[in-house]
């Protein structure tokens, strides 16, 4: 006999909807929690609204459920584009890794306003530890790459709090629509990998209800206004592409979304609480079967998976397969492009097949969080590069990954990036005499850190890893605070309306570009220049030394004037010494600033060539 059923996770995402999506959505959801004192799941309540917000963590507590909904907001007048598809990218988010004590991230939590007597999840409250916490530090992570639309951000995030509890999950995601497209891509579809691994169904409700115009249609009219606007009226010849223009519409990306994580689309209807019986009878009747693949390492290559039933009548609705990935792979997406990439990084022994540099430098702009750019290089005439002789083009292909983890070994920041070179062959030699500069910053929390990067080609196959430790001091805001100094490879002008402000290497109008272990040519730099940030609000004078040391020997040591500090607090220096009087070798520049009885000591090795 069927067993009774269990209450499961079930999470309802609003995304940035219009005031009449956001009726009918509402509409859907109090029908389906209705008048009773207790739901049948547990059920979290979260919007997007410039960012991911918790209105109601998972309970069962219908009344608490009904008091967040109150709280969903709409989409304000020029979120939403033209067609109905939803396609807002709102700020970066500065997500903090590190799960420091008392600090927040980019999810907001509204405990402050949930019922007091709410039920929360007890059977599952160890499994759901800290899993907000890790939703937030997700979405957060995502949102630092310029491509990810928030509404895949913070699917993405609640697939990462979901997986941390047994068996079957649900996210019921109200949206007009998912735009996917070349730029996106990577990002969507690993959000889907990382759902089926989780073991997460996602049930999209096109929140517009009935459309009065179908997809094929507004994707035609988008071709015909292309066409008069192209001078010679051809499609194919201008920048407009008919598959993007179909793969924008709305019930796209939902579809695909909910089909290929086993979940189901609703859409064409204005009565959207048909999609709960349908989920309700999907989680009483599901089957779930496991196998042992022949492979036990993990290979970073997807799987299909396909099932069939020999009953006649029936249709299967099943996942569509899986990426091989390493059991403590963490809770981050994986993009497509980066299996690769991580394979060579998890290999024994790491590889040196590519002559890379990568550095990270720690900026401690408060007592509870630091930035730390990361930069990694390799020259391009390191790639292999394809020639097409009959076309007279050039190819190459690399991709560059970095991980932090954490003293317990945990990944907490992870970014990456795809090279790709191409163009006419006359340009060749000047291509391969560049350089790939890879550069994301992450928000780390007090504490030890190990830094991985890699870089793969991905014609040849070669890779190199590099492997380091960079430590987050601890302190109060009032403490001394110093940055980790770097030698100064160049530097450039940027106009007010380019600069970012979270970028720590603007110095003033000028971006910095730190040396990452390049030596120093005695031919080539008459000077050796290095910045450094000291942070102000100590009380008494700041007063900063310069010492030289090669082999454990001072070389030198003089005084620094620093200058003022900005209106945050940061007194950001530049100077440097002339390079004739040093000989060649390897050498340690350590800056000291000291305020009071209190002083701090940063160093960076660099090399002198005599060349």
């Amino acid at each position: 006999r069927p067993a009774a059923p269990e209450p499961t996770l079930m999470a309802f995402l609003f995304d940035s909807l219009t005031l009449e999506s956001r009726a009918l959505a509402l509409d859907a959801a109090r029908k389906y929690v209705g008048k009773q004192k207790e739901t049948p799941h547990y059920i979290a309540v979260f919007d997007i609204d410039y960012g991911l917000q918790v209105l109601a963590p998972f309970t069962r507590d219908a009344e608490t459920i009904r008091e967040a909904l109150k709280k969903v907001t709409a989409a304000r007048p020029g979120r939403v584009d033209p067609q109905g598809v939803t396609a807002m990218i709102g700020p970066s988010e500065q997500g903090l890794a590190g799960r420091a004590p008392g600090v927040t991230d980019s999810l907001t939590i509204a405990n402050s306003q949930l019922n007091p007597s709410a039920t929360y999840v007890p059977g599952l409250a160890s499994a759901m530890s800290g899993s907000l916490a890790a939703a937030g530090q997700t979405f957060a992570e995502q949102q630092r790459d310029p491509t990810a639309s928030v509404t895949v951000s913070a699917t993405a995030a609640l697939v990462t709090a979901l997986s941390r509890a047994p068996g079957r999950k649900s996210i019921v995601l109200f949206s007009e629509g998912i735009p996917i497209n070349r730029m996106n891509d990577a990002r969507f579809y690993s959000t889907i990998d990382q759902a089926n691994r989780a073991n997460v169904a996602v049930y999209a409700i096109d929140a517009v209800g009935l459309r009065t115009e179908d997809a094929i249609l507004m994707a035609g009219r988008q071709a015909a206004s292309n066409t008069r606007e192209d001078s010679d009226g051809n499609l194919t010849s201008g920048r407009f592409s008919l598959g993007d223009a179909a793969r924008a519409m709305p019930e796209v990306g939902l579809g695909i979304l909910a089909n290929e994580t086993g979940g189901q689309l609703i859409a064409s209807t204005n009565d959207l609480s048909r999609a709960f019986p349908r989920l309700d009878e999907d989680l009483r009747s599901y089957y779930a079967l496991t196998y042992a693949p022949p492979r036990t390492d993990a290979d970073y290559k997807f799987h299909k998976v396909e099932v069939k039933v020999k009953r006649p009548g029936l249709t299967v609705r099943n996942r569509s397969g899986y990426t091989s990935l390493p059991a403590a792979g963490g809770a981050m997406p994986i993009l497509a492009y980066e299996a690769p990439a991580l394979a060579r990084l998890e290999a024994t022994p790491v590889p040196n097949e590519l002559p890379i540099l990568a550095r990270a430098l720690v900026f401690p702009v408060s007592a509870q969080a630091a930035r730390v750019p990361v930069l990694v290089s390799v020259p391009t005439s390191a790639l292999d590069y394809g020639r097409d002789e009959a076309a007279e083009t050039y190819a190459a292909e690399a991709t560059v990954l970095i991980r932090v983890r954490d003293a317990a070994g945990q990944v907490v920041h992870k970014a990456s990036e795809q090279y790709s070179l191409s163009g006419k062959l006359r340009g060749l030699e000047a291509s391969r005499a560049g350089e790939l500069l890879f550069y994301r910053q992450a928000m780390l929390a007090p504490g030890l850190y190990t830094l991985e990067a890699v870089v793969l080609d991905s014609r040849s196959n070669k890779a190199s890893v590099r492997l380091s430790s960079l430590e987050v001091p601890a302190g109060s805001d009032t403490s001394l605070r110093l940055a980790t100094p770097f030698i100064v490879r160049r530097a450039e002008q940027v106009e007010a309306a380019s600069r970012d402000e979270a970028n720590p290497l603007y110095f003033g109008d000028v971006l910095l570009y730190p040396n990452l272990g390049q030596p120093l040519s005695k031919a080539n730099d008459k000077d050796l220049t290095f910045g450094f940030t000291a942070y102000d609000g100590h009380g008494v004078p700041i007063a900063a030394s310069l010492e030289l040391v090669r082999s454990g020997q001072t070389v030198a040591n003089v005084a620094l004037p620093l200058g003022a500090a900005d209106k945050q607090g940061r007194i950001n220096q530049i100077s440097k010494l002339p390079l004739e009087a040093l000989s060649p070798g390897a050498y340690e520049l350590r800056v000291t600033v000291q305020a009071g009885q209190k002083r701090v000591t940063r160093g960076v090795p660099f090399a002198v060539s005599g060349q």
